[in-house]
């Protein structure tokens, strides 16, 4: 995988968590409170500027109700 394709991965990523963030009614803070991370680490996620940990998207995926795939799968 080359570097463009791992960027737009991880924006999407990014995107996918700030629109089920939104669905929750929450803001970056308070999901990074309930899921333990950072709010810093959280936002670089959602901007796509990091790679996140496996340890946090499986988090995330937890939090939202659902698989790693799930969160993963950007035709949704």
């Amino acid at each position: 995988m080359g570097e463009m394709d791992q960027k737009r991965i991880m924006k999407k990523l990014g995107s996918k968590i700030t629109t089920l963030k939104k669905k929750e009614g929450l803001v970056t803070e308070e999901l990074a409170k309930k899921i333990d991370v950072a709010r810093s680490t959280l936002w670089c996620i959602e901007t796509g500027k990091v790679d996140p940990k496996m340890s946090t998207v499986v988090k995330i995926a937890k939090f939202f109700g659902m698989s790693i795939s799930e969160l993963l799968d950007f035709n949704k």
